[in-house]
């Protein structure tokens, strides 16, 4: 789950999953470690051709919200991928028989110290990002 990034990208972030790929590139959920937002929240970025970032948000744990701070401006470009990364999130993840929500919410404790995450919240609707 832990993956360690090249020098020029984020130094250290713990992979969620990926949605769908479509036809420029992969939308990636993830949970960089040792934020220093403290506040809840995990990243989701989009990467198109030859790695290049198209965008990139944080979204809130405990409630359907965009997490604004430091460089990351973006808010998610269509509902559809709101409501991919929401059936996303409540799907099993197969590398650890949890849903993708429960894996989101220990990547964050593991990594992040500063405010802990209970692991029995109740995902927020992200449809209605």
């Amino acid at each position: 789950m832990f993956k360690k990034r090249k020098k020029h990208d984020i130094p250290d972030i713990a992979i969620i999953g990926y949605l769908p790929a479509d036809s420029t590139g992969s939308v990636e959920v993830y949970v960089q470690t040792d934020d220093n937002g403290g506040v809840p929240h995990f990243h989701v970025r989009k990467h198109g051709k030859k790695g290049k970032l198209e965008w990139e948000t944080c979204i809130k744990y405990t409630e359907a919200l965009y997490f604004l701070h430091d460089n990351y401006k973006d808010k998610l470009p269509d509902k559809n991928i709101s409501k991919a990364l929401d059936e996303m999130l409540k799907s099993e993840n197969p590398n650890d028989h949890r849903t993708y929500w429960q894996t989101a919410i220990v990547a964050w404790n593991n990594n992040n110290s500063s405010v802990e995450v209970p692991f029995d919240l109740p995902q927020p609707d992200y449809t209605l990002l």
